[in-house]
């Protein structure tokens, strides 16, 4: 099992990782879990972090800023209603719950994984958070769900936000379903099928490609 990613740079790990960052090599090093030889000092020293990091699940700098979970973390598309979204926003983002029906869905997610919210009439992407915390169960009354089909969503996880958009900044799904390697088990037509049930995990292509867009969208300057 993974374990939690360090959430500061406190750690020895950690800060050496940081200090680290500008050294152009650790991005071709991601994908390396064992030393190898032949390599100079000072990318020994990078290889070396590298590999400590993939036991402790720990997130070291990767190539062009941002950084990358060492380990197998997953990125999951979690979807909900607009409402379910503002409910989440209440709290900080700080707790998310998975339905009644998808506890063995929700049982894969760890600490590290990050989800990514889709905001189901608007169909759009509004944000991610990094789960914190193992799965709990908690039935207290939180999201308002659907009218007359109330769920408890009572499998729950702590988080942090990732980056979190206003609603004037969401992303429309559209612009990415041509590009989402999810999308595409469906008919083009009806990619919006590709979100229908709560929880899915994706690609890391998929997860950089949503990553992306939802930075993009926050830096852009406000319109209106």
């Amino acid at each position: 099992m993974r374990r939690a990613r360090a959430r500061g740079a406190g750690g020895g790990v950690g800060l050496l990782a940081e200090r680290l960052a500008g050294i152009q090599r650790i991005g071709p090093l991601l994908v390396g879990i064992r030393p190898l030889g032949g390599i100079g000092v000072i990318d020994r020293v990078v290889q070396r972090v590298m590999w400590v990091a993939f036991v402790h699940g720990v997130q070291v700098p990767g190539p062009g800023g941002g950084y990358t979970l060492c380990g197998m973390a997953k990125t999951w598309v979690l979807t909900g209603s607009l409402d379910n979204f503002r409910a989440t926003r209440e709290r900080d983002f700080e707790l998310i719950g998975a339905k009644e029906g998808r506890r063995g869905m929700a049982e894969q997610i760890e600490p590290g994984d990050e989800i990514v919210f889709y905001v189901t009439g608007v169909q759009a992407f509004g944000g991610a958070v990094r789960v914190t915390s193992e799965m709990f169960e908690d039935r207290a009354k939180v999201w308002p769900g659907k009218p007359g089909k109330v769920d408890p969503y009572p499998w729950r996880f702590e988080t942090e936000p990732v980056l979190v958009l206003d609603e004037d900044q969401f992303v429309p799904a559209v612009e990415l379903a041509a590009e989402l390697e999810h999308v595409q088990k469906w008919p083009a037509d009806h990619w919006h099928l590709a979100f229908q049930g709560q929880l899915r995990a994706v690609s890391d292509a998929d997860a950089q490609l949503l990553s992306g867009r939802l930075r993009e969208a926050a830096a852009a300057p406000a319109t209106g």
